[in-house]
């Protein structure tokens, strides 16, 4: 009886299911918003939690109907059912992850795709009694034998690969897939090949004291690649440049591949304290808001939830990498002792995927990054008023917004139109949103219009030596003529430098 009616009771569960899947799959038939290859991932999503639904009910409603049928197929108590449904569900995270990697989107597709799987091999229990006895023969077959083999041995390995690195993260407090970049992305402590330094925090810059300097003002300056300056020697980097300027220390805590979700844990964690005078937040517009640092959480049963799949992605990008540069035979500068830049095809395609930012009519989704962005943005800005400190910012324009040609090239790579951009769009918004909330801010567009693409690195997208000596040229101008940034706790033989 108990066993009847617990087998009722999951038939009923599949067939709540069901209908559950059936009103998600309903509410986004009508979804718009995005273009090209995501609307295709998300009609296709709906039309298979169409296909799980309608599955998953008649099966619930079949099995709470005849719970004997339990026995044709006692699905909780197979393993080979286990096996089989992990192994499918990792070949979704594994495509998925490769054709929509680092977006939110792709985890509605993921789980109508999981949910058609366990549907798919939940219909045996459609069949007729007597089938389920006859199944296990199948099994017993050379090839389906050894399939049911391949496929176990590729679920145990990596069920342990994911278990490892996830051990390893833990352990060494580290991420070791670079996820948790504050602290994965930082430089290693000494010289490198291009006279790029860091100290022994991993910072590009000299050894800090926690107590500030007694005569002059402690300027903390946030930032991803650009405050590293990962292509110029130290002693070129606009940071550095801007401390001779204004005579100021400039703690440079910039951390490769970062953004405004990590600036604000990077105040939290080291930043405070050193006690700083000013906070310093160069904004990139080229990554900064499109992009969103993958945060590997099962919960959420989305490809990045993976640390396999976010290593193997990023391993075989490594080698096509390579394998393009090997092709074309590039340079041999060097920066942080390796490789400058990237082949010319991959620095195309990554700039024809940054043109979104720009793009005149946002979609739905460019509307939630800006959301999530401006959400960070606002937490930062409270935290640095919590503790009493001003904070300004400072707008880094990507090459695509100076170099016409490159921009040209990446829209016929695209397959957009100019009119298609609205090419400072970016800016004026974060300007309009800072300014409401009476933060400086410092766009440097026109300044670095004006150098040309002299200011950038080919097929790499940083800031040249000039790049650089502009940036910090404009900095420094702007910060004089702002008074107010200078903390009042400073004697007023502190301040600024005149020009």
């Amino acid at each position: 009886m108990t066993n009847t009616f617990a087998i009722r009771c999951l038939g009923g569960l599949l067939a709540g299911g069901g209908v559950a899947a059936a009103v998600a799959a309903w509410r986004h038939l009508s979804w718009a918003g995005q273009d090209e290859i995501y609307a295709a991932f998300h009609a296709s999503a709906s039309v298979m939690l169409s296909i799980a639904a309608l599955l998953l009910c008649v099966i619930g409603l079949r099995l709470a109907m005849r719970p004997e049928l339990w026995g044709q197929y006692p699905f909780l108590t197979n393993a080979r059912f286990w096996r089989w449904l992990l192994f499918g569900w990792l070949v979704v995270f594994f495509f998925l992850g490769f054709a929509l990697p680092g977006q939110d989107m792709a985890r509605y597709p993921c789980r109508a795709a999981c949910l058609l799987w366990l549907a798919v091999l939940l219909t045996p229990l459609l069949g007729p009694a007597r089938g389920g006895r006859q199944s296990p023969g199948l099994w017993q077959r050379k090839i389906p034998k050894a399939l049911d083999l391949l496929v176990g041995n590729l679920v145990v390995l990596a069920a342990t690969l994911e278990v490892v690195l996830r051990i390893a993260a833990w352990w060494g407090g580290n991420d070791a897939l670079l996820l948790n970049r504050t602290t994965g992305y930082r430089l290693k402590p000494g010289v490198y090949a291009n006279g790029l330094r860091a100290n022994s925090l991993g910072f590009a810059d000299t050894e800090w004291t926690i107590e500030p300097p007694a005569d002059r003002l402690r300027l903390a300056a946030l930032g991803d690649s650009f405050s590293v300056g990962v292509a110029v020697a130290y002693e070129d980097n606009y940071l550095t440049l801007l401390e001779q300027e204004l005579g100021v220390e400039v703690c440079n805590f910039g951390v490769c591949g970062t953004g405004p979700r990590e600036y604000r844990n990077l105040l939290a964690s080291t930043v405070w304290q050193y006690r700083p005078d000013l906070i310093l937040v160069p904004i990139f517009i080229g990554n900064d808001i499109t992009e969103w640092i993958a945060s590997p959480q099962l919960v959420k049963f989305q490809p990045d939830a993976l640390y396999i799949e976010l290593l193997t992605r990023r391993l075989l990008r490594l080698a096509q990498e390579a394998w393009r540069q090997a092709e074309t035979s590039a340079g041999e500068d060097f920066r942080m002792g390796v490789n400058v830049g990237f082949s010319e095809k991959t620095y195309l395609e990554l700039t024809a995927g940054r043109l979104v930012v720009c793009r005149a009519e946002p979609t739905a989704e460019d509307r939630k990054r800006w959301a999530r962005v401006e959400q960070c943005l606002e937490e930062l800005i409270r935290d640095c008023r919590e503790h009493a400190v001003p904070v300004a910012f400072v707008l880094i324009p990507d090459e695509f917004q100076i170099n016409q040609e490159l921009r040209g090239k990446a829209l016929t790579l695209r397959g957009w139109r100019e009119e298609e951009l609205d090419l400072h769009g970016p800016q004026r918004r974060l300007v309009e949103f800072l300014n409401a909330r009476q933060v400086p801010v410092l766009d440097l567009i026109p300044a670095l219009a004006e150098a040309g693409p002299a200011a950038y690195i080919g097929n790499d997208g940083h800031f040249t030596v000039t790049g650089h000596r502009v940036a910090a040229r404009e900095v420094a101008r702007w910060l004089r003529s702002r008074p107010e940034l200078i903390s009042p706790s400073k004697p007023a033989t502190t301040r600024f430098s005149s020009p």
